[in-house]
């Protein structure tokens, strides 16, 4: 870091982002090696596993009774001047003609240590605009792998958790940035007693949700205890709007566990920005998951506060309409673009960090809760009920 502080910015990112973006490649290396010599506790060679999955979905149809939904005007004038898009309103239902997908899972086990995943999501996003119409049928894989393992050693072992690829529901921290997202990248977490180190990289953190940010770099330590976790991070987020630029952030994590079923977190990040770490660009995360399950029910609470201030999300908003043919005018049987949001995640929360960035230069609150009740009614059924809401107050910073 004294680099950063004590130079220019050319120098920081010259030097010191390369020296971080390439500290995962020898680690995951020198993983290999010593799974491959023998030296991790779990290592069993003849132990080679495959599993597979298969699950099905479907969003109904619009109905007469479907609500519309309307986009804030604020944000749709902001989307119309500054990225050209055409309409003032969404519906609940994004596929008005009903949609059906599947999913077909593999984890394959090479060792007790090494796991491989490959999953495919085939989806038909919409009935009667043909039985196979190219523009509406998709197929999308997620590939990824994971080392979980701990070196021996005489007296304490480590622990080492890698995982590259698809990374799925992923979450960077707490989650004051990217939470609820599939991202591709890389994750690291060495453990020594109640220590760790962590180095998250994602190489694309727009995935075409709404960011205008490129890649993002995160390098944390913290201590673990019984109902205790406590951590600080440095990350880089880079931008390309004004050529190469990577924006600092520091962020400091703490984690509550009173009850085997219940937890407490808070995050709070500052940005680099104007010459200094500041509050008009910090933001404040405190959340709770709470879970009850007895034979057949299960019970999941999730509320969380959230506050990002007037210049933390300065410059990571993006207007691009992504996920339809831009050539095409109508929205009728237009469904794929450059992008593609699987179906599958609809059943994300509605809560992610591009909804946030849409406020620019305000100060922004935001209250959400996701419910979930779960009830098995036999060996192999039940049912589910998602509860999801979001409440947003975003107020003028005065310029």
């Amino acid at each position: 870091m004294m680099i950063f502080f004590s130079g220019n910015q050319q120098s920081f990112d010259t030097v010191y982002i390369l020296t971080m973006k390439f500290y995962i490649i020898p680690l995951v290396f020198l993983l290999l090696s010593l799974e491959a010599s023998g030296q991790f506790t779990n290592v069993d060679s003849t132990k080679f596993k495959m599993r597979f999955n298969i699950g099905f979905g479907a969003i109904a149809s619009e109905n007469p009774f479907s609500q519309k939904v309307f986009i804030d005007p604020y944000i749709d004038n902001l989307r119309t001047v500054l990225g050209g898009y055409y309409t003032g309103e969404v519906t609940d239902q994004p596929h008005p003609h009903g949609a059906i997908y599947s999913i077909f899972g593999t984890k394959t086990t090479f060792i007790s240590s090494i796991d491989f995943y490959l999953n495919l999501l085939v989806e038909h996003r919409g009935a009667s605009y043909g039985a196979n119409d190219l523009n509406n049928i998709v197929v999308v894989p997620q590939i990824y792998g994971q080392v979980i393992d701990t070196l021996n050693r005489k007296k304490e072992p480590i622990a080492i958790r890698f995982l590259a690829g698809d990374l799925i529901d992923f979450k960077v921290g707490n989650g004051l940035q990217v939470y609820n997202l599939d991202v591709q990248g890389e994750s690291l977490k060495i453990k020594y007693k109640n220590y760790y180190v962590q180095a998250d990289h994602i190489g694309d953190v727009s995935n075409g949700v709404g960011l205008a940010l490129e890649e993002l770099l995160s390098f944390g330590a913290g201590l673990e205890l019984s109902k205790h976790h406590v951590g600080l991070s440095f990350d880089l987020n880079s931008n390309n709007r004004r050529g190469r630029e990577w924006f600092p952030h520091l962020s400091l994590t703490y984690n509550y566990q009173p009850a085997k079923f219940t937890e407490l977190y808070f995050q709070a990040g500052s940005r680099w920005i104007d010459g200094s770490f500041r509050f008009s660009s910090s933001a404040v995360l405190i959340g709770a998951d709470y879970s009850f399950s007895s034979n057949r029910f299960r019970l999941t609470l999730n509320p969380e506060l959230r506050f990002y201030t007037e210049k933390y999300n300065q410059d990571y908003r993006s207007f691009q309409p992504l996920y339809r043919d831009l050539d095409n005018p109508d929205d009728y049987a237009n469904t794929v673009g450059r992008y593609l949001y699987p179906l599958k995640n609809y059943y994300y929360s509605f809560s992610q960090w591009a909804v946030f960035t849409e406020y620019p230069r305000q100060y922004v609150f935001g209250a959400g809760l996701v419910a979930e009740a779960q009830y098995r009614i036999g060996k192999n059924f039940k049912t589910k009920l998602l509860f999801d809401y979001l409440g947003i107050k975003a107020e003028r910073s005065g310029y």
